[in-house]
C-alpha cells in the first residue's frame, strides 16, 4: 500500500471513530442533546430525542412522529399554527412558545419547572400533561390579576394541576368590590348578563371547567371574581380536589333597597356555588371552602353518585359578623347542597369564617328530574359522619331527602340542629348543643331511626316525630337518647312547655297520622330550671303522643325511659283525639321522678295521661310526684287497662295517686302495685276476741275509693255474713277495720283498693 493511500485509510478510520464517539462527548461536556436532525434514543419514552434550535423556525424543525421535541429558547409562532405529528411530546427545559396555534396530536407536555410555557398560544387538539401548573399559560397567581384563562388551560390539558399561588378568577362580569352597594334595578341589570353567560359556554366569563379523571391540588387560594356565578363547575367523574389551600367567594353582597333606601342582605345568584358538581364519584377534600354566595359545595343532579366531602373547613358568606336574625333574613348560605345519591360527608368543620355566617351546614333534596317516589327511595342519599357544626345560623342539616345517614356529629345551630323531612333517616351517636329558642332533632316520616344521641340545653323540643308531609310515624323507632330539656320561662315566643321527645300529627297540615308501630325506650330526660308556666296544650307531655281526629294507631312502646325533675305534670302523655278508640298503648319500665312541686297552674294533671286507646298495658313503672298538685295516672277513652307492679311516690294531701277514667266507674288496681312504700292489696289478720280496731296502711288521697275484701280463712267465711268486718275510719294513715262482735279465732282477709 502506498503511502497517500495508507493515510486516506486511516483518515476515513478516524473520521468513522469521531462519528460514532460524538453524542457521548457532547452528552459529557453538557451540550444538552443533539442539534436538529442529530438523532439519539430517549430511554425513558422509547421515542426519539430532538433539541430544537433557535434560529430556524419551530414549525420547520417540528415533523417527525413519536419524538421528544427539547425546547431550551423561546420560539415565536407569529400567528401561524403548530400542527404537531402523532405521538410527540413538547419537552420545555427553561424554553417556551407564544403568538399562534398548536394543534395537537396525542402531544405530552414536560416541563422541568414551573415558568411560563405558552403565552398567547391558543391549544387545540389533543394535548396533556401529566402534572402541570397555570403559571405554564401566564398566571400570575398575585390575587389582583385575572387567572381564569391560565387556571382552565391548565385543567384542560393537565391530569393533574398545582396551584400554589394565589388566583382571582373572573367567573362573571360583576366586581361587588367597585359597586357595593348594588341597586336591586342594577342587581337585575348582572343578573340578566349572568344569564347571558350561562348561554355562552366559551365566554371568558365561564366559570372553571374541570372534567373527569382529573385532580386540583391547592396550597394556595383560588378566589371568585364575582358573586353572580360558579367558581369551580365539575361535571365529570373520578375528578379530586384537594390541597390544604383556600377556595373563596365574595359572600352576600350589601345593597340598597331602592323603594326604602335602607340596607339590606340579600343574594344575588340563588344558583352561585364555589364548586358545583354534576357528576360522580369525585372527591373535595383538605381545603378551606369560605364565603360562598349562596352555596360552599353544590351536587346538583339525583344522577350523581358517590361524591365524597371531608376534612374541610367550610362557612362565611357575609360581609359583617351579625347573629342577629331579623338582620341575616335569608335562607341561604349553605354549606353544602347535596341532591345527589350516596354521597359522603365526613370529618368537616362548618364554622362562620371570620365571624361570617353560616346558615346551614348541609342542605339536602332531590332534584325537580329524576325523582323517584318515596317508595323507591331505597338508597343512601347523604352520609354525614363525624362533621363539627360551631355555630349554624339555623340548621345543622335540613334535608327534604329520605335515608339520609347522621351519625357521630357534634352541631351547635340557633334553630334546629336537625331538620329531616321524609322518612328512612338513622340518626346515632351525635352531640348535639342547643339554647332555649332551639330544638335537636325534627324528622318527618316512617322508619326514622334515632339513637344514642346526647342533646344538651334544649329549649323546645329535644327529638319530634311528626307526620308533616306524608301523615305517618309508622315504625319510628327512638332510643338511648340522654336529653338535657331546659324548662324555659313563659313568653310569647315560648307559650307552652314542649315535650323532650314526641310522636305527633301536625294536624294544620291535615295529615292522617298513621301509627301502626312506634318505639320511644331507654331515653333519658335530665330537666334543667323550673318552667313558669305548663300550658301543653296541644301537644302533651316531656315524651308524648299526639294526634288528631284523624290517627290511626296500632301499637306505642314507651319503655325504659327516665325522666328526673320537670316541675311540670304530663310527663308521659298519650293523647289521641280520635273518633274510635282503637290499638294498644304499652308504658313499661319508666321512671319518672319529679322532686319538684308542679306548678299551680296546672292543677290536677297526671304524671301519666292516656286518651283514646283500646287497651293500656301500664306495667312496672316507677313515679315520684312531690308536688301539692297534680294525680298520678289520668285515663281516659281507654276501654281496658291492666295496671301491674307500679310503684308511685306522691303526696297524699295533692290527690296524686287519683285515677280516674273520666266517668263513674271502678277502675281496678292489680296488687302488685305499691303506692307509698304499701302494695295495693294486703293480707289482713284481724285478732280473735276483740273489737278494736285493726290499722291496715294504705294511701289513700281525698277522692273517691272502696275496698274489696275478700275473706281467705274459715272464721273470716263464717263472720262474713253474720259479723262482717267493717270500716271504722280512714285518714292519711290508712283504714281502721274492725268485727262489730270478737270472733273466737282471728280472721284473715285480702284487701285491695279500688279506685273510682
Amino acid at each position: 500500500m502506498s503511502l497517500v493511500a495508507f493515510r486516506h485509510t486511516v483518515l476515513f478510520l478516524t473520521m468513522e471513530i469521531i462519528a460514532l464517539l460524538f453524542p457521548l462527548f457532547s452528552s459529557a461536556i453538557g451540550y444538552g442533546g443533539v442539534r436538529n436532525s442529530d438523532v439519539c434514543q430517549n430511554s425513558v419514552s422509547g421515542t426519539r430525542t430532538i433539541l430544537l434550535r433557535p434560529g430556524k423556525p419551530i414549525t420547520e424543525q417540528i415533523a417527525k412522529t413519536n419524538t421528544t421535541y427539547v425546547i431550551e429558547d423561546k420560539f415565536d409562532l407569529r400567528g401561524r399554527t403548530l400542527t404537531m405529528p402523532v405521538g410527540c411530546v413538547l419537552y420545555f427545559k427553561g424554553g417556551s412558545i407564544r403568538n399562534g396555534t398548536i394543534t395537537g396530536n396525542n402531544t405530552i407536555v414536560k416541563s422541568t419547572g414551573s415558568g411560563i410555557l405558552f403565552s398567547n398560544v391558543n391549544l387545540k387538539g389533543t394535548i396533556q400533561a401529566e402534572v402541570g401548573y397555570p403559571e405554564w399559560f401566564g398566571a400570575v397567581g398575585d390575587g389582583y390579576a385575572d387567572d381564569r384563562k391560565a387556571v382552565q388551560a391548565a385543567f384542560d390539558i393537565c391530569a393533574t394541576v398545582i396551584l400554589s399561588g394565589n388566583y382571582l378568577i373572573r367567573n362573571a362580569p360583576f366586581d361587588y368590590s367597585k359597586y357595593n352597594p348594588i341597586p336591586d334595578n342594577e342587581l337585575d341589570y348582572y343578573l340578566d348578563l349572568l344569564t347571558q353567560k350561562n348561554k355562552t359556554h366559551n365566554s371568558e366569563l365561564t366559570p372553571l371547567a374541570l372534567s373527569s379523571n382529573k385532580k386540583v391540588v391547592i396550597s394556595g387560594k383560588l378566589k371568585a371574581f364575582s358573586p353572580l356565578g360558579n367558581l369551580i363547575e365539575l361535571k365529570g367523574d373520578n375528578t379530586v380536589i384537594t390541597g390544604g389551600g383556600v377556595i373563596a367567594g365574595c359572600g352576600i353582597v350589601n345593597t340598597v333597597n331602592i323603594y326604602s333606601g335602607k340596607t339590606k342582605y340579600a343574594v344575588t345568584n340563588w344558583d352561585a356555588a364555589l364548586i358545583y358538581i354534576k357528576g360522580s364519584n369525585n372527591c373535595v377534600e383538605q381545603l378551606t371552602i369560605k364565603d360562598p354566595t349562596n352555596y360552599g359545595i353544590l351536587i346538583d343532579d339525583y344522577l350523581s353518585n358517590g361524591n365524597e366531602i371531608c376534612n374541610n373547613v367550610i362557612g362565611g358568606g357575609l360581609k359583617a359578623h351579625t347573629k342577629d336574625l331579623k338582620s341575616c333574613s335569608f335562607t341561604v348560605l349553605f354549606g353544602i347542597y347535596a341532591k345527589g345519591t350516596g354521597t359522603i360527608i365526613r370529618n368537616n368543620t362548618f364554622k362562620r369564617l371570620d365571624g361570617k355566617c353560616l346558615y346551614d351546614a348541609l342542605y339536602c333534596n332531590y332534584t325537580t328530574k329524576h325523582v323517584p317516589a318515596p317508595g323507591e327511595r331505597i338508597e343512601i342519599h347523604t352520609i354525614f359522619d363525624n362533621n363539627v357544626v360551631e355555630d349554624a345560623l339555623e340548621h345543622g342539616v335540613y334535608a327534604y331527602a329520605s335515608n339520609l345517614r347522621i351519625t357521630n356529629n357534634t352541631i351547635h345551630s340557633d334553630l334546629t340542629s336537625l331538620q329531616l323531612f321524609n322518612g328512612g333517616q338513622i340518626v346515632d351517636n351525635n352531640i348535639l348543643n342547643c339554647n332555649e329558642k332551639s330544638s335537636g332533632i325534627y324528622v318527618s316520616g316512617e322508619n326514622q331511626v334515632i339513637t344514642n344521641n346526647k342533646i344538651y340545653n334544649v329549649g323546645r323540643y329535644g327529638i319530634r316525630c311528626a307526620g308533616y308531609y306524608n301523615g305517618s310515624c309508622n315504625y319510628d323507632y327512638v332510643a338511648n337518647n340522654y336529653i338535657e330539656k331546659k324548662m324555659v320561662p313563659f313568653s310569647e315566643s315560648q307559650p307552652k312547655t314542649t315535650p323532650a321527645i314526641t310522636f305527633e300529627s301536625t294536624a294544620f297540615r291535615k295529615n292522617r297520622l298513621h301509627l301502626n308501630k312506634i318505639t320511644c325506650e331507654n331515653n333519658t330526660v335530665v330537666c334543667k330550671g323550673k318552667s313558669a308556666s305548663a300550658r301543653t296544650a296541644p301537644i302533651i307531655g316531656l315524651i308524648a303522643v299526639h294526634g288528631d281526629h284523624n290517627t290511626t294507631i296500632d301499637q306505642i312502646i314507651i319503655s325504659k325511659n327516665t325522666i328526673s325533675n320537670s316541675n311540670v305534670a304530663n310527663n308521659i302523655a298519650i293523647t289521641l283525639n280520635n273518633k274510635n278508640v282503637q290499638g294498644e298503648a304499652l308504658v313499661e319500665g319508666n321512671k319518672c321522678v319529679n322532686k319538684c312541686p308542679i306548678i299551680t297552674t296546672t292543677p290536677g294533671d297526671p304524671v301519666v295521661r292516656v286518651k283514646g286507646v283500646r287497651l293500656l298495658k301500664l306495667h312496672n313503672n316507677h313515679l315520684e310526684q312531690h308536688g301539692d298538685s297534680g294525680t298520678a295516672f289520668d285515663l281516659r277513652d281507654v276501654e281496658k287497662a291492666e295496671i301491674a307492679g307500679n310503684t308511685l311516690v306522691a303526696n297524699l294531701y295533692a290527690r296524686s295517686v287519683f285515677y280516674t277514667t273520666g266517668k263513674d266507674v271502678s277502675l281496678d288496681i292489680d296488687g302488685s302495685n305499691r303506692i307509698n312504700g304499701h302494695p295495693a292489696e294486703q293480707i289482713v289478720t284481724i285478732p280473735a276476741n276483740t273489737t278494736s280496731a285493726t290499722t291496715v296502711k294504705f294511701s289513700l288521697p281525698q277522692n273517691r275509693w272502696d275496698l274489696e275484701i275478700i275473706p281467705i280463712n274459715q272464721a273470716a267465711q263464717k263472720a262474713h255474713s253474720g259479723n262482717p268486718l267493717k270500716l271504722l275510719k280512714s285518714d292519711e294513715f290508712g283504714v281502721q277495720l274492725y268485727h262489730k262482735k270478737p270472733t273466737k279465732k282471728p280472721t284473715k282477709y285480702r284487701i285491695r283498693v279500688k279506685y273510682k
